[in-house]
């Protein structure tokens, strides 16, 4: 993102030329190097620490995931009983909402010890 904001800026340093977006270009390249910069440390930290400790992280990365797929559910029910919705629709809403929670609730007993 720090890349996009510099490209606008060095266009409108190319239109405008003012002392204040050449300081503002200036701070954008040294905003972008540094998060270059990050995203390679995590990168190369994240490749260096692969664990045996994987299995139960995608446990967890299942209910994460699980929790999330419950909320969108309960989001998309929420907007259509807003728009007045057919009942049909809202009806599979509903089933999917209710599979959604099942799913967690399955996963979750599954994870508790």
């Amino acid at each position: 993102m720090a890349k996009v904001a510099l490209r606008k800026a060095e266009k409108q340093l190319t239109q405008h030329g003012t002392p204040e977006l050449e300081q503002q270009v200036q701070q954008l390249k040294q905003a972008a190097e540094q998060a270059e910069q990050q995203l390679t440390q995590a990168q190369t930290t994240e490749s260096s620490s692969a664990t045996p400790e994987a299995a139960p992280a995608t446990a967890d990365d299942e209910l994460k995931k699980a929790k999330i797929k419950l909320a969108m559910q309960r989001a998309a029910l929420r907007k259509a009983e807003k728009n007045q919705a057919e009942e049909a629709e809202l009806e599979q809403l509903r089933s999917a909402l209710s599979a959604a929670e099942q799913q967690l609730a399955k996963l979750e007993a599954a994870n508790t010890p």
